[in-house]
């Protein structure tokens, strides 16, 4: 049996809503492709044509366009007088499409859950609708049948965002514009997992990237690929949402401003999505207030833009043997 690939792709979009309007976010065309078909595209390469795409907002564009995907996609020719039309120059990929209705609220962990009828016998593979990587597809899945666990995340280091400023009291010791050193790991959004995955979800409410992969790492059944050169050893993941150690002050000065400002938002999407990221502040604050460096001053700080956490993190280490 062929193993099938989810595709999440229900969500609002609205980080960008200019283009979202009248779509959603999978069918934003790249190089006059929609998106997901980009991704399938990745799949595809390396042999897995079987998917499972879980729509949600505006999913009756997803289904119009693969249900038209020969129209499309090719020239064709109509006789108007009666109506026969004839493909041109057919072509079209060998890929088998399921097209499931999960909901227009429903949060990532659910829409999986919404989805076990097509993944509750075997190993499959789920990544989000709006990410494209040069990824080895059949290495990640060769990884994944090695370790026996029952998820496989795999781990990328971010991208980096910001310039940075080192000072020493009001000057300005160093200016280093995106630095490109490593920030630790994040999650690269391409998933192994095995059937045990739908009991870690609850429900329709549940984020897939919280408890689920919380509990998954906890349980010592979650392990981290990285992807070519940087994979030289198996990794665990051991602690998803944590980033990089801040000064406590500036989490706790970013935490209360955020917290203000989600009153003043009225789409339920993006207070969801403000509320996930004041939680991961918050952790990040408890978690590190005491493991910062007793003689790091103020003044000594890196100083960086106060705005919530861009990604989740994972922080990965050697199995141990």
């Amino acid at each position: 049996m062929a193993m099938k690939t989810v595709i999440l792709a229900g969500g609002f979009g609205t980080r960008l809503s200019e283009e979202t309007s009248a779509r959603p976010k999978p069918m934003i065309e790249i190089a006059g492709r929609p998106m997901l078909w980009h991704i399938m595209n990745i799949y595809a390469h390396h042999g897995f044509r079987d998917f499972v795409v879980a729509c949600g907002y505006k999913g009756d564009v997803i289904k119009e366009y693969f249900s038209n995907f020969a129209i499309h996609n090719n020239d064709l020719q109509i006789d108007l007088q009666s109506g026969k039309r004839e493909l041109l120059n057919s072509t079209a990929p060998d890929w088998n499409i399921v097209l499931a209705d999960t909901g227009l609220e429903t949060l990532t962990g659910g829409r999986l859950r919404r989805l076990k009828r097509w993944v509750s016998d075997q190993t499959f593979m789920l990544t989000y609708g709006d990410g494209l990587a040069n990824l080895n597809i059949q290495e990640l899945v060769a990884f994944h049948r090695g370790h026996g666990k029952i998820a496989t995340v795999t781990a990328v280091p971010p991208a980096p965002r910001f310039g940075s400023l080192e000072l020493a009291g009001d000057s300005v010791c160093r200016f280093s514009e995106k630095p490109q050193h490593s920030e630790g790991w994040i999650n690269g959004g391409f998933f192994v997992f095995e059937p045990a995955v739908l009991d870690y979800i609850e429900g329709d409410a549940t984020s897939l990237e919280r408890a689920p992969l919380e509990r998954l790492a906890a349980d010592a059944e979650a392990a981290a690929h990285l992807d070519g050169a940087a994979h030289a050893a198996p990794r665990r993941v051991i602690e998803p949402g944590l980033g990089r150690a801040r000064p406590v002050r500036r989490a706790v000065a970013q935490v209360r401003r955020q917290r203000r400002r989600v009153d003043n938002l009225s789409g339920i999407q993006d207070a969801v999505r403000v509320e996930r990221a004041l939680d991961l502040a918050e952790r990040l604050v408890e978690h590190r207030a005491e493991h910062l460096p007793h003689e790091r001053t103020a003044d000594q700080a890196v100083a960086v833009p106060l705005e919530p956490p861009a990604y989740g993190m994972v922080r990965i280490c050697r199995a141990k043997s």
